[in-house]
């Protein structure tokens, strides 16, 4: 079972072979980043070096095992299988999802 943390203003989910954050990025979006160890914070990346303000909801871990993290209009989900769902805040409905990977496929942020 995947362990997850509240990092700064952001969630943050441990695994043996994994670490993945979810941060708030600005009004209405986060920001995902992923690494086998530990996250690199100097490195570059597409988004801008400092995070713009944001008034993004504290990180919950759900009855479930799950943790969602709630930044304005949008929801990031994790399971704890590690797969990301993105929902619009209000409605609920899905507006972008990992797939789940094949039985014979451990998914495309898993090292082999």
């Amino acid at each position: 079972m995947p362990a997850f943390i509240p990092h700064a203003a952001g969630l943050e989910m441990r695994t043996a072979h994994e670490v993945l954050r979810i941060e708030p990025w600005g009004p209405h979006s986060v920001r995902v980043r992923a690494a086998v160890t530990a996250i690199e914070t100097g490195l570059p990346g597409a988004l801008e070096a400092s995070a713009p303000a944001s008034p993004a909801s504290e990180p919950a871990v759900l009855a479930d095992g799950s943790a969602r993290l709630v930044n304005g209009r949008i929801t990031a989900e994790v399971d704890t299988g590690g797969r990301i769902r993105f929902l619009h805040t209000a409605t609920g409905r899905e507006l972008l999802a990992e797939k789940r990977p094949y039985t014979w496929y451990p998914g495309p942020r898993v090292q082999w």
